[in-house]
């Protein structure tokens, strides 16, 4: 935790040379006196999962991400009906793609 003055003077690591110490941990105070303290806590701030790609990606039970195939929303009569057969339920991303997929939703 860092401790802030309530001037707003950081007290920095201990060190012997100064003569003013905080009651609560080993953190010395930069040679000023001080009135109170706020005590701030060392968390990491929570990651946003992207609205985009929780809309279109989702995770197996085995931790592999699933997605919709491509070209399949118009111009369906210019397309071969294999290509129409193939791209029909959900398919599984390759590692490089699921990769990427993963940086933006940190939760699953």
């Amino acid at each position: 935790t860092i401790h802030i003055l309530i001037c707003g003077i950081i007290c920095y690591k201990y060190s012997d040379s100064c003569k003013f110490s905080c009651r609560w941990c080993q953190i010395g105070c930069l040679g000023y006196t001080w009135f109170g303290f706020l005590e701030l806590e060392d968390k990491v701030p929570k990651l946003k999962t992207k609205s985009a790609a929780k809309k279109r990606f989702s995770f197996t039970a085995s931790g592999h991400v699933t997605s919709q195939p491509a070209y399949r929303r118009h111009l369906m009569k210019n397309k071969s009906q294999k290509m129409k057969r193939q791209t029909r339920g959900t398919m599984v991303l390759s590692e490089s793609d699921a990769k990427s997929v993963v940086k933006y939703m940190p939760y699953k």
